[in-house]
């Protein structure tokens, strides 16, 4: 296989497939919305088959990953609680000056805002953890699964 997309490309894939396709969808549908956009992705207009094929069965498990997750029923515009969005603001800056690493404290951010919409808590990771808008995505996305798997690995 000569191309490959990057981890970020995988996600941001996956999630324009969640927002042009309904909840739960079938691997066709996916699968021909996919091939419909690695046709604008450079180098894929002319990859294989096979590689073509590869690279949307690695995007339908991040979709899958994320259907599993339950979202909010009504995107919220804000903050829900702002109090909470400033001491996890406030919480994350000192932590970096203390030596933490940024995924920890994108962690710690996460898990303060509970119930906060994605773009509340992307905001949070740039502000309060000096991500970048990208990193803060893919942060969203690490945080968001390692919460998700938690249920499973407790007894």
């Amino acid at each position: 296989m000569s191309q490959l997309l990057t981890k970020l490309e995988s996600l941001r894939l996956a999630e324009i497939a969640h927002e042009r396709l309904s909840g739960a969808t079938s691997y066709d549908r996916f699968s021909d919305l996919i091939q419909t956009l690695l046709d604008d992705v450079a180098g894929f207009e002319i990859a294989s088959s096979r590689a073509r094929q590869t690279v949307t069965q690695q995007i339908w498990r991040l979709f899958m990953n994320a259907a599993a997750v339950t979202k909010p029923t009504e995107p919220n515009k804000g903050p829900i609680n702002k109090d909470a969005y400033k001491a996890a603001i406030s919480s994350g800056k000192a932590m970096l000056k203390e030596g933490k690493t940024k995924a920890e404290v994108a962690q710690a951010i996460y898990g303060q805002l509970k119930g906060e919409s994605r773009e509340t808590v992307i905001t949070a990771f740039v502000d309060g953890a000096s991500l970048t808008e990208k990193g803060a995505v893919t942060y969203w996305y690490n945080c968001r699964r390692k919460v998700a798997k938690k249920p499973t690995k407790e007894s």
